[in-house]
């Protein structure tokens, strides 16, 4: 199974958290991310979601460009606070699927990363919008990926310019 993590876009500062919505200066960088992402074979299954506004709205801008028509779950497990195992324990059922797409926050994705590489720490800046691909054995029950490629904004803009 290929699993994608992606951090939401650039939020908008300030208000409620849950509510913060994207932001218009970070648009063209996960657009281009994803663009990246699209060109390297990325046909998500499933999305999932942290159910914060900023991560629906990165979800479902995803799911447009990359020609996903499927619901989008909101998962907890998702959220900044959740741990590696809830959100290892929620991805179980779904690795039955080819290619997974989660969008959610940090520390949560590089933190899982970490543990999905089977890693105790692994030092990295993921910034909102960018996005890894590990590779996973078909239903595997324990965490030994291997990451195929990590892609943030700015070097997608720069590859493929802004929208």
């Amino acid at each position: 199974m290929q699993l994608f993590l992606l951090r939401h876009g650039l939020a908008e500062p300030g208000g409620k958290d849950a509510e913060r919505p994207l932001a218009a200066p970070g648009l063209p960088g996960l657009h281009s991310v994803l663009e990246l992402a699209s060109f390297a074979g990325l046909e998500p299954d499933i999305i999932i979601s942290s159910p914060l506004v900023r991560a629906q709205q990165t979800a479902r801008l995803a799911a447009t460009l990359l020609g996903y028509g499927g619901d989008i779950p909101q998962k907890e497990a998702l959220l900044p606070g959740a741990s590696t195992a809830e959100l290892w324990s929620e991805l179980q059922p779904l690795n039955k699927h080819r290619q997974v797409l989660c969008v959610g926050h940090e520390p949560l994705l590089s933190t899982f990363i970490a543990f999905l590489l089977r890693l105790r720490e692994l030092p990295l800046h993921f910034q909102p919008a960018s996005m890894a691909c590990i590779e996973l054995p078909l239903r595997s029950k324990e965490p030994d990926g291997f990451l195929r490629w990590l892609i943030g904004p700015d070097f997608a803009v720069g590859h493929l310019g802004s929208e």
